[in-house]
């Protein structure tokens, strides 16, 4: 994707930093963000590097809001270590104790598991996500898909067994090692 449109970048900085980079003030702004006021520098990019530059932190704040969603609604259980933890009883020092509901081990396994198949799939290219969101995310058939993409079945069909393929081999050193 290659286009000479323009996005302004904002980088928040420090007067150290300033200083060192020699910074054109003109494009330096102090923006009341939350209860502070933070320093940015304002600067036009073209868009391929704005999204390169922007695109982890955008990844990051999709999996923290997803963490907490998953939190929110008990599909994740957090589990807190204490080391100060007290027993009440004796008023002494308590071993932690793992609440028996809990299989780390297979929570770990599941961890592991899901990060692969995310890897995976974010070495897919978006075209090949898409469909794959579509088929197995939002139930299409691949009828549905192939009209909404504008395609025949067939090439959907097609499209689809060779992206699962490269799912297979990616996660295969995964299903290897455990």
């Amino acid at each position: 994707m290659t286009t000479d449109e323009k996005r302004l970048l904002e980088t928040e900085v420090t007067e150290e930093a300033i200083r060192e980079l020699n910074l054109d003030r003109s494009k330096i702004k102090r923006v009341l963000r939350g209860s502070r006021y933070k320093t940015f520098y304002y600067e036009e990019v073209d868009s391929d590097l704005y999204f390169e530059i922007k695109r982890p932190d955008w990844r990051y704040e999709k999996r923290a809001t997803r963490l907490a969603k998953d939190i929110r609604d008990g599909k994740l259980k957090l589990l807190y270590i204490d080391e100060e933890r007290v027993d009440d009883d004796s008023n002494e020092k308590a071993p932690f104790d793992i609440p028996s509901d809990i299989d780390i081990e297979q929570e770990a396994m599941d961890h592991l598991r899901d990060e692969a198949i995310k890897e995976a799939l974010n070495k897919l290219s978006e075209k090949e996500r898409a469909l794959i969101h579509l088929l197995f995310f939002e139930d299409y058939t691949e009828r549905e898909a192939a009209s909404k993409i504008g395609i025949s079945q067939k090439t959907v069909n097609n499209r689809k067994k060779k992206i699962l393929e490269k799912l297979k081999k990616d996660l295969k050193d995964y299903s290897d090692a455990f």
